[in-house]
């Protein structure tokens, strides 16, 4: 397999502390079905619409309208404990192989693709959650980019994991991950529709670091 490609843009900086770390612990048992222990799920919210986004999302819509776009990062620790939950979703057959993903139940290389485990796992946990993105759930107040990764949504999901996990640069804390920094039950469209404002851009300008993840499917540039 190639390996990432990481590109160094500025001095590194300090590990992690053990906030970031202590943010991770409520998921350690986390099913597609259960929500984190701590964070609110939004059924008691009032519904309401607001222009071009669904309603229902309404704690996931001011979250993410108060929380700078370049702030919607996960952790390293975060990365390998979705990890772990993806396997557990595997293994009690929460996150199933579709008629477009016939991934391997016992496969521990490559895994479920980001299509699959976004559809299973990400949108049933967070719209549970208020309909925040994956990041802003476990860190409601958000974690400042510095590291931004480009890959391809037909990847496996420990492929990425595990090769993002190995190129992480040292120094770095948080990285920008579409899969988990985006609202997946929101109205992505609109958060893109003006490109330099977007949470990609935000987060690339605000990075010191980029990892370009290659997979076993085909090129990310296709």
């Amino acid at each position: 397999r190639s390996p990432p490609h990481a590109s160094r843009r500025s001095p590194p900086h300090a590990s992690p502390g053990p906030r970031a770390r202590a943010l991770l612990e409520p998921c350690a048992s986390l099913t597609p079905l259960n929500v984190p222990r701590g964070v609110r799920a939004s059924s008691s919210a009032p519904r309401r619409r607001m222009a071009g986004r669904e309603a229902g999302h309404v704690e996931g819509i001011e979250l993410h309208s108060r929380v700078e776009r370049d702030r919607w990062c996960v952790t390293r620790n975060d990365l390998a404990a979705f990890r772990r939950l993806v396997q557990k979703g595997v293994r009690n057959e929460e996150i199933k192989r579709t008629a477009l993903d016939d991934f391997g139940p016992h496969d521990r290389i490559i895994g479920p693709s980001l299509y699959t485990v976004n559809e299973q796992l990400v949108k049933p946990v967070t719209k549970a959650a208020g309909g925040m993105s994956w990041a802003l759930m476990l860190h409601p107040t958000g974690l400042k980019c510095d590291l931004f990764v480009t890959h391809a949504w037909q990847e496996g999901v420990y492929e990425l994991i595990d090769k993002v996990l190995y190129s992480w640069p040292q120094g770095a804390k948080h990285a920008y991950i579409c899969v988990l920094a985006n609202p997946q039950n929101l109205d992505i469209g609109g958060l893109i529709s003006e490109p330099s404002e977007s949470p990609f851009a935000r987060s690339l300008a605000a990075a010191h670091w980029m990892v370009v993840v290659p997979n076993q499917k085909g090129s990310i540039y296709q």
